[in-house]
């Protein structure tokens, strides 16, 4: 299998100032996951000249970068994970600048990042060090430097300022391409040494074509780093290249399925065996796949396999629905998300393994609660806050929340299942094909999940808002063909149930509002306001008083009009 290979080589040099105030580094994961949803990492950093501690912020800024960019959730975007990164370092060098007392004690310093992932490179840059793409013998610069005046002041640096405005860009690598970041020192000279670019260019090209090991690129940027000390270069100088020798092929599938073949396991009965595992019981069938209760034959143990349909063999997006599926579940530790065993890699065929849960489903748990009380429905729906939160919290979205994909366990506690439609914000960049069509239920997907392809959390605020409502009366909010004719008129649940309070529907029409600017922005506020029992227990109480007042009066007023008969009666007799 092709997977992401670079060759790497860099070189600094103090110069002519008594102190190197550049730092570069580079990271490649040796653990696949990482490097398919995390990728390479390379990054430079000059401190400003003039600060006593700028070598401190430049060697912090790429050693920390690096650091705290592979503990960022798996399921986050290249953009967003870099974009928190930055963020907090930057508010930690202007907190100490800001605390150092002396302008030229501040911790400043440029910053030029390169992450590659798959096929894709993201760039990532503040201040005046750059970075460049070598393709086709052409140099191309592909940062530009932020700052003014003959002194090359700053404008934009880590440190600089509490607010952090980063450029960003990305492309399509090719096999061959070469990436160079530089500081000034070195980079200078590509513009001002016309006999400087020419030699560099055609010793880069050779470079390229010969070069296939990183001692060679670190013996070519040593001695370029000492050309350009030797053509008169007074500040640090420093240039790191990244040579693409490999690249994987491109969608979720080869990240995934290992580039092979995969054949889906004919339907199966009781007692059949799949590699280690006995069939026990069919558990579920559809046209799309089949679910079984297994014996582990190693340890005795209940399990649950599912696998395609047979019918699905030639359908690569729903085999790589699945794949992600599977991958999705052996990330999860979360007790109400189900969790899918590592996959065997000796097996020919593809399915998954993971926990049996005991229960049953939401759909049939609706069925035989048909008028559930407030407090249960709200005690099932924090399991699946908790559950549906998580999955937001490591940058996925369920997308197909609907009554058959939530399990009901005995003791109240819910377990989402099946994450075929789930939406990864990383793998997005990736494999944009997957996510073009919507995926879930059209009864209980959001509005936007199906007109404009969009998928939020707040898709998932929409599905379970109508779950809930469904929950305590049985019923839908909306007409069956909402979606179709994209007409939403919200049916008040107290038409089903009148002893629902007012404040309850109102909240339930705004968690499943067809707008989502107008709709709750996270499934934990969407709880919250649900979860005000104390507000429905004055409501209630307080409509028993009025009725019973009610029946005061409407007593008193019954003795003062027999009495006023009886006396008009005993008057005239």
């Amino acid at each position: 299998m092709e997977s992401l290979t670079v060759i790497v080589g860099g070189h600094s040099e103090s110069g002519k100032k008594e102190q190197n105030q550049d730092a570069f580094a580079v990271c490649i994961p040796h653990q696949p996951d990482s490097l398919h949803t995390k990728g390479i990492v390379a990054c430079i950093a000059d401190g400003a000249s003039g600060s006593e501690n700028s070598q401190q912020a430049s060697h912090t800024a790429v050693t920390q970068f690096i650091d705290d960019y592979y503990c960022t959730p798996m399921g986050w975007s290249v953009k967003k994970s870099v974009s928190k990164v930055l963020s907090s370092l930057n508010a930690w060098l202007f907190h100490h600048s800001q605390h150092s007392y002396l302008p030229h004690h501040g911790f400043i310093s440029t910053f030029s990042a390169v992450v590659l992932v798959s096929n894709t490179a993201h760039l990532f840059h503040i201040g005046d060090s750059r970075l460049y793409l070598f393709r086709h013998q052409q140099l191309e610069q592909l940062t530009n430097d932020h700052c003014i005046g003959y002194s090359n002041e700053l404008t934009r640096s880590l440190g600089l300022l509490p607010n952090l405005e980063v450029d960003y860009r990305s492309f399509t690598l090719m096999v061959d391409d070469v990436l160079m970041l530089s500081t000034d020192g070195f980079h200078d000279f590509l513009t001002q040494s016309i006999e400087f670019k020419k030699y560099f260019l055609a010793a880069l090209e050779d470079q390229r074509k010969d070069t296939q090991s990183q001692e060679d690129w670190i013996v070519f940027a040593k001695y370029w780093v000492t050309q350009a000390l030797a053509y008169g270069a007074t500040d640090n100088v420093t240039c790191l290249f990244v040579h693409l020798s490999q690249l994987p092929h491109m969608g979720l599938s080869e990240c995934l399925s290992q580039d092979r073949p995969w054949v889906i396991p004919p339907a199966l009965s009781m007692n059949h065996r799949l590699d280690d595992y006995r069939i026990t019981q069919l558990l579920h069938s559809s046209p799309r796949s089949l679910v079984y209760e297994v014996e582990d034959t190693r340890t005795q143990k209940k399990r649950v396999l599912k696998a395609l349909s047979n019918d699905l063999q030639d359908d690569p997006l729903s085999i790589q629905r699945f794949l992600r599926e599977r991958w999705i579940g052996q990330q999860l530790s979360n007790p109400h998300l189900l969790h899918i065993d590592a996959q065997n890699t000796t097996s020919a065929f593809l399915y998954w393994v993971g926990d049996k849960i005991e229960g049953d489903t939401l759909s049939s748990w609706i069925r035989n609660h048909p008028m559930p009380s407030i407090e249960l429905v709200i005690v099932l729906l924090a399991s699946m806050e908790k559950g549906a939160t998580s999955l937001h919290r490591l940058g996925m979205v369920h997308g197909d929340l609907k009554p058959e994909n939530i399990m009901i366990q005995p003791n109240n506690t819910a377990v989402l299942i099946d994450f075929g439609s789930t939406y990864i914000d990383s793998l997005s960049e990736q494999d944009k094909e997957m996510h073009t069509t919507p995926a879930g239920a059209m009864e209980y997907s959001a509005p936007e999940s199906w007109y404009q392809v969009i998928i939020t959390p707040q898709s998932d605020v929409f599905s379970l808002a109508l779950i809930t409502y469904e929950m305590l009366s049985g019923s839908k909010p909306y007409k069956d063909d909402a979606l179709a004719s994209n007409r939403w008129d919200y049916q008040s649940i107290r038409e089903h149930r009148s002893d629902i309070p007012p404040w309850i529907d109102s909240v339930l029409r705004k968690g499943c509002h067809p707008n989502a600017a107008l709709r709750y922005t996270s499934i934990s506020d969407f709880m919250n306001d649900l979860q005000r029992v104390p507000i429905f227990q004055g409501w209630k109480h307080q409509h028993e008083l009025s009725t019973k007042t009610l029946r005061v009066w409407q007593g008193l007023t019954l003795m003062l009009g027999t009495c006023l008969i009886v006396s008009l009666w005993a008057s005239t007799h």
